[in-house]
């Protein structure tokens, strides 16, 4: 969503620039604000990614936390027994 904003916002500076600057000059800030763009994008790609697979390891701990404290009871109860 982010992304196609950004994209959005390029276009519409572009057409305002179309008249006020040298077409050389415009390109160039045209290039440059989209490699800006383009590398905030693949910075909040990473940062999702990290974000997402943080996630999914604290899910599995808390799968096994949970294993465990299913587990444990039955077994205490087993030693009691004997």
């Amino acid at each position: 969503m982010q992304n196609s904003e950004l994209r959005t916002l390029l276009v519409q500076q572009a057409s305002n620039d179309s008249g006020s600057s040298s077409g050389d000059d415009t390109l160039s800030r045209k290039d440059e604000m989209l490699a800006t763009l383009s590398a905030s994008v693949k910075q909040l790609e990473l940062e999702r990614d990290q974000l997402l697979e943080q996630l999914k390891n604290e899910e599995q701990h808390e799968r096994g936390q949970q294993s465990l404290q299913r587990n444990v009871p039955g077994k205490i109860l087993l030693l009691a027994f004997f």
